[in-house]
């Protein structure tokens, strides 16, 4: 009724007016009155106010609603009419007929939808679209054009409030019909609970509002302030957009360019802007919940701001470090031990340690590297290569000096010695893991026995005061190139024995106390003929009976008992004196 008198008033003063035949919401006015060029749109609504209320939006021809100055105007020139001597009215029938007034053709109607479609950002991505929806237009406007915009983008799975459902100006079900508040929402939620849905809706009753209600963690329904629903649009969109190469350049460029200019003080922006922004005059950046980004993506941002000679400061918000993940505390400590000029080498190495390198000559990334380390992971793809490199060694037509080149890259594989028992450099001689982990990368690398003797192992780490018993090392092997893996089976490392004798492996030595032994043994133990193996069980790996395990052939091997029996062994054995305490005695290891 009221949207015909108003209409009768426009046509009786000369202005062409277009009308909905029946009632729609206010973002088809907007719409209409840019879609058929008009210079002015009217909406008359109590929008979310209780039923006593009433009201009346006015739009320009942009489809926005007027500006406070303009709404100023336009009262000034009410106030100079006598309301009931001054305004012209018309029958609104009468207008139909000679066509002042018209109705508006369901063709604008059917363009708004495609419109309002055209907005999505899925740009042909499939997702799930059997979301359970339960939808309320609280007795106003939204029922027809909400529900056929889902529908038509493949949402079918609707439940409406029935008792919401129909429009009606009294609002029996909620005197206030706001969505943002709980009142208006208690029945639809109560459908949610019925239906199980994932998602509630509800419009105001001019349908320019929306409230959203979801499940939370303990499968209560919670409704999503304007705030939320506003700042998860804005990622979603935006997300999407990235995601898609869909990003409107030239509105970036432009907004970019206003702020190097100082049109405006503070940017909100995604990661966008550690793409190779350059901006001198910033010299604060807050990065919020830190936690979520990646090391190099922490780096990078922290590098937009600085970039002059202002003193920079970069924020960055992080729950407390007991509510994060390991990996996610490592990242921000990285980033804040490393902030120096020039760190981002540093920075690269932590990413690389904390993320892994993955498998560089395949498929899969990252993943391994964190179980073994980078060092390690290094060492593996090197043997890796020259392993392959091995295989294409025979090269027809080089000469000499070329073959040479090709010589030095032959790949050789070293032996393999694995045994049931743990071993390591005691934690009482070597404290610091880091520095453990250095001797054994020193020890791996070493590739002869002059290599060996530099570093000493035998004598800097068995010597006086070390106590090899327990979980300790239990034998020491000098090991020649091209000797193949040996298992830890007994029956494996027999039959390699009988294999094998004179090869390598001459000498065993069995006794419990195994500190005085490699004491007694002196710096360096080789075998006489110079083969490069001698291995020192104990009782954890061998039988009782030491025999049962070394091949009964060999005509050296001794079973010592004390250490005065095993300094004669040794005398006898390396040509040189030891003394019946266990002490290492100086000389050749002979």
């Amino acid at each position: 009724m009221f949207a015909k008198v108003a209409a009768g008033v426009f046509a009786a003063n000369g202005v062409q007016v277009n009308i909905w035949p029946v009632l729609m919401p206010v973002p088809t006015v907007s719409f209409a009155t840019r879609y058929l060029h008009t210079s002015a749109g009217v909406m008359v609504t109590a929008s979310h106010n209780p039923s006593k209320y009433n009201g009346y939006k006015v739009y320009g021809a942009d489809g926005c609603q007027i500006t406070t100055e303009a709404a100023t105007e336009i009262l000034a020139e009410i106030e100079k009419l006598d309301i009931f001597a001054d305004v012209k009215t018309s029958d609104f029938e009468t207008g139909v007929a000679n066509s002042s007034i018209q109705y508006i053709p369901d063709e604008v109607y059917t363009a708004f939808v495609e419109q309002v479609k055209s907005q999505s950002v899925l740009f042909g991505e499939e997702v799930n679209k059997n979301v359970a929806i339960v939808y309320s237009p609280l007795n106003g406007t939204g029922l027809k054009p909400v529900t056929r915009t889902l529908k038509e983008m493949g949402y079918t799975n609707i439940t409406v409030v029935k008792e919401q459902e129909q429009p009606d100006g009294n609002f029996p079900t909620c005197p206030y019909p706001n969505p943002e508040i709980k009142e208006a929402m208690a029945l639809g939620m109560e459908y949610a609970k019925k239906c199980n849905a994932d998602l509630l809706l509800a419009t105001d009753p001019d349908c320019d509002r929306v409230g959203i209600a979801v499940k939370n963690k303990a499968g209560e329904y919670e409704m999503l302030t304007g705030n939320q629903t506003g700042m998860l649009l804005l990622d979603y969109i935006c997300s999407q957009r990235v995601k898609h190469g869909k990003m409107p350049a030239e509105k970036l460029e432009r907004l970019i360019m206003d702020f190097i200019y100082g049109e405006f003080d503070v940017l909100v922006a995604t990661t966008i802007v550690e793409n190779g922004i350059d901006i001198p005059n910033a010299n604060t950046i807050i990065v919020n919940n830190a936690q979520n980004f990646g090391l190099s993506d922490l780096h990078q941002l922290r590098g937009r701001v600085g970039r002059s000679n202002q003193k920079a400061y970069c924020y960055l918000l992080s729950p407390p470090d007991e509510l994060l993940s390991s990996d996610a505390r490592r990242r921000l400590r990285a980033i804040e031990e490393f902030s120096d000029l020039g760190s981002g080498f540093n920075i690269a190495m932590q990413d690389l340690d904390i993320r892994g390198a993955g498998n560089l000559l395949g498929a899969e990334q990252s993943g391994f590297i964190a179980d073994i380390g980078f060092e390690t992971y290094q060492k593996i793809m090197n043997e890796a290569i020259a392993e392959l490199r091995a295989e294409g060694l025979h090269v027809a037509g080089l000469n000499d000096s070329e073959q040479e080149v090709v010589e030095q890259l032959r790949y050789i594989d070293d032996a393999h010695i694995e045994i049931e028992v743990e071993a390591g450099l005691p934690d009482s001689y070597v404290a610091q893991q880091a520095e453990r982990l250095k001797l054994y990368r020193e020890l791996d690398s070493t590739k002869d026995e002059e290599a060996l003797l530099g570093f000493a192992v035998l004598g800097g780490v068995f010597g006086e005061g070390v106590d090899l018993t327990g979980e300790s090392l239990i034998g020491a092997a000098i090991v020649s190139p091209g000797l193949p893996q040996i298992g830890p089976r007994r029956e494996q490392l027999r039959d390699y024995f009988e294999k094998t004798r004179g090869t390598g492996f001459d000498y065993a030595y069995r006794y419990p106390g195994m500190n005085k032994v490699l004491q007694a043994a002196g710096r360096v133990i080789r075998t006489p003929q110079d083969r490069g193996v001698v291995l020192l069980i104990d009782d954890r790996f061998a039988a009782p009976d030491t025999r049962r395990l070394m091949p009964p052939h060999w005509e050296h091997l001794r079973v010592v008992e004390s250490a005065e029996t095993l300094a004669g062994e040794l005398e006898r054995f390396w040509g040189r004196e030891a003394s019946p305490e266990g002490e290492a005695v100086s000389g050749p290891a002979r």
